[in-house]
């Protein structure tokens, strides 16, 4: 796999917004978060990345 960048990230949207490429599992209540992506960054990724 060639390493991630933002022609990368570019490609993927592509995909899978011309159907090419899709989820495998929709979303659905039973396979989503009820965690917000502001409260996982405060709670759990700031304090691993400061603690590295």
């Amino acid at each position: 796999m060639r390493p991630f960048s933002p022609a990368t990230a570019a490609e993927v949207g592509e995909a899978l917004n011309s159907r090419h490429t899709r989820m495998e599992q929709p979303r659905s209540p039973r396979t989503s978060t009820p965690t917000s992506i502001e409260r996982f960054i405060e709670d759990e990724f700031a304090p691993r990345y400061r603690a590295a």
